[in-house]
């Protein structure tokens, strides 16, 4: 029921609410819940959170959170505990408390959403700032979560160009390999053509008792007979033989 956060914040035990000694275990138990969607579960934190009311509560929560951050590598929960952080009230205590806690959430600043969600916390913490030791405590923080999230930017960038060069490495391998293999395709081919000519000399030396045919010789057109030259000998033949049936005659 949505009255239930309410009558919870009532029931102070010695100034502390039980909301605040309950916080982290509910964290733990709703960024397990599967069932729970982000809208969701950020709706019934809010609901929690915003009954945390004094410094002394948030500063201490700040520091119980920051410790989650390192006892996961899921980044769903990096990015409910930075939610849960961004929704509590920040003194000058609680920034430093983020200062110094940022080893353990040095991993979670590689996620986009949950360093967002961070650097909101200090663009919150300036905006409201009235000292200007409170302001430069937020830059301080600022500037050491940006000094996190460039590294994280640096690494993973080298990681993504050696990602690249090892793709285009595997892709000169692959162009070099298709190459000998059609060099090694061609050189089959003209072995292949070779074999074929010496099958057809072998079958024509088969063929005429082990003897290659011999071409004939074309005559040049000098050497035929010109039609002027059968007609004369025609000619010739036909008085030859008048004169051999006049003298039978």
């Amino acid at each position: 029921p949505g009255h239930l956060p309410h009558e919870l914040a009532k029931k102070e035990y010695k100034g502390t609410s039980p909301i605040y000694n309950l916080l982290p275990d509910i964290l733990s138990m709703l960024s397990q819940d599967t069932s729970l969607s982000n809208a969701q579960f950020q709706s019934v934190m809010q609901q929690l959170l915003v009954h945390i009311k004094k410094d002394k509560h948030g500063d201490a929560l700040v520091e119980k959170l920051c410790q989650r951050f390192s006892a996961t590598e899921d980044v769903a929960q990096w990015r409910n505990i930075a939610f849960c952080i961004s929704q509590l009230p920040m003194s000058d205590k609680g920034v430093k408390k983020l200062t110094d806690g940022h080893p353990a959430y040095k991993n979670a600043l590689e996620d986009e959403e949950t360093s967002q969600t961070m650097l909101s916390i200090v663009a919150r913490v300036k905006k409201s700032a009235t000292k200007q030791e409170s302001k430069e405590l937020a830059e301080d923080l600022e500037n050491k979560m940006l000094t996190i999230i460039a590294e994280w930017k640096q690494i993973n960038g080298q990681a993504e160009e050696a990602n690249e060069e090892a793709a285009d490495a595997n892709a000169d391998a692959d162009a070099d390999a298709d190459a000998e293999a059609a060099g090694e395709e061609a050189l089959d081919a003209e072995s292949d053509g070779e074999d074929v000519d010496i099958d057809v000399e072998n079958n024509d030396e088969n063929v005429n008792g082990g003897k290659a045919l011999a071409v004939p010789s074309l005559k040049s057109p000098t050497e035929l007979p010109s039609e002027i030259e059968e007609e004369e000998d025609l000619i010739a033949a036909v008085k030859q033989l008048e004169v051999q049936n006049s003298s039978l005659a």
